[in-house]
């Protein structure tokens, strides 16, 4: 007998949020191997709630000033809750008869609040229903996921426990974009993991090893976008260019036929942008371009993992304009709120993109338990509370307001 199976992405709360090509990938993947089920979805996040749509389909979503958690007191900024409004999530809990299982997905550890809310309406409305909690916040915190009112919690991404708590069978792990027909954009990843080992990233807490996707699971994932008509495609990978000829590479050769025009928000590698492969990602129509350079600090760049140096920040971005791309659609990410690089540090790194005529991007720094980096943030905050991960609050707890207001405003004066 099939189940009814409910798959939710919820919403968000936090100082700051933005459509930055956000897609629950890791639950439309379940949901598409959990296909033969009958199957309904809810996204807080989704088409209906967001405004100021650009075309590639990047925009603001709805948002309502929300009571500001305790352990935020010292944080002297509005605290929002972005998404739907829960009453419409309420609503349609109860136009459903019946429920079997309610699947809530979930990223950042300090967006816990919006999965907590998610997980009482639903159990609200259908106390019967099992609820399972997977992704990110319970593969990094799981002890903190397990206080919450859910009956499973999925931690990583083997869904073999999954698969046995429902007593259902699955196929592939096919995102089902079907759920998101109204979309400008959706995301893919072409590979597992990630071969480097930043002191910073949780990477090797979610994937330990690294590999590329087997090709016949490329080609369903690029006919499942295909079929939904969607053009804009973010990949989600965490090392895009590593090994292009065996990864991207090959990707790109599956889709060429493919209309697609593509987007890089997890950041390019710029040790890997050679000249070829700049050519490469110009005729397959890559349309915006986010570097990591993180620090024009090169002792912070070695410390934290040696990926990159300026050096090879600087020929990347020559072997890209040589390829026919404009400054304009090429952007860097620098670490903003990371308790080794001081303030100085960060201006350096906006003026040194200044001098190459490229737009920054301020990242805030996320402290992440059990990282490389860990210990030396552990002394602005308690990372045994997932809200103490949050970017904005613990980037103003290093630098202090003004510093952190000083910083954002120079970036703004200098790239005028």
């Amino acid at each position: 007998m099939k189940q009814n199976l409910l798959f939710v992405n919820p919403p968000i709360y936090d100082f700051t949020a933005y459509d930055f090509w956000l897609k629950p990938y890791g639950l439309l993947k379940i949901a598409g191997a959990f296909s033969s089920q009958n199957l309904y979805y809810f996204n807080f996040l989704g088409e209906n709630y967001k405004k100021s749509v650009k075309r590639d389909g990047r925009g603001k979503f709805f948002k309502k000033k929300a009571e500001k958690p305790k352990i935020f007191s010292d944080i002297k900024k509005p605290y929002f809750r972005y998404g739907a409004p829960k009453e419409e999530f309420e609503d349609f809990l109860k136009s459903i008869k019946e429920i079997d299982a309610v699947l809530i997905t979930s990223s950042m550890t300090y967006w816990y609040l919006g999965v907590k809310e998610a997980a009482e309406s639903a159990r609200k409305i259908h106390p019967k229903a099992k609820i399972i909690l997977g992704g990110i916040y319970p593969t990094l915190m799981p002890e903190s996921a397990e206080q919450l009112d859910v009956d499973f919690v999925v931690k990583g991404s083997d869904i073999q426990p999954l698969r046995e708590f429902l007593g259902v069978e699955n196929s592939f792990l096919i995102p089902k974009w079907e759920f998101e027909n109204k979309s400008k954009f959706g995301v893919i990843t072409i590979s597992k993991g990630c071969p480097f080992s930043c002191s910073y990233c949780a990477i090797k807490q979610i994937e330990k090893d690294f590999s590329f996707k087997e090709r016949e699971i490329l080609k369903r994932e690029i006919e499942s976008l295909n079929n939904e008509k969607i053009k804009n495609v973010a990949f989600y990978d965490d090392a895009l260019l590593f090994q292009f000829n065996n990864g991207l590479g090959k990707f790109l050769e599956l889709a060429e036929d493919k209309a697609f025009s593509y987007h890089t928000p997890n950041g390019l590698n710029a040790k890997f942008m050679t000249k070829e492969t700049a050519v490469k990602l110009k005729k397959a129509n890559f349309e915006n371009l986010f570097l990591s350079l993180e620090s024009a600090d090169e002792t912070f760049l070695e410390k934290s993992g040696g990926k990159l140096q300026r050096e090879d920040f600087l020929n990347a971005l020559e072997n890209l304009l040589s390829a026919g791309f404009s400054k304009d659609s090429i952007t860097s990410y620098i670490l903003l709120g990371h308790p080794e690089i001081e303030e100085e540090s960060v201006k350096e790194s906006i003026l040194f993109l200044k001098r190459a005529g490229i737009k920054p991007h301020l990242a805030e720094f996320s402290p992440i338990p059990n990282t490389r980096d860990s210990e030396k943030c552990s002394k602005y905050a308690d990372l045994k509370e997932p809200l103490n991960h949050n970017k904005v609050a613990f980037s103003i707890r290093v630098l202090g307001l003004e510093k952190y207001q000083q910083i954002k405003s120079f970036a703004r004066e200098i790239f005028k």
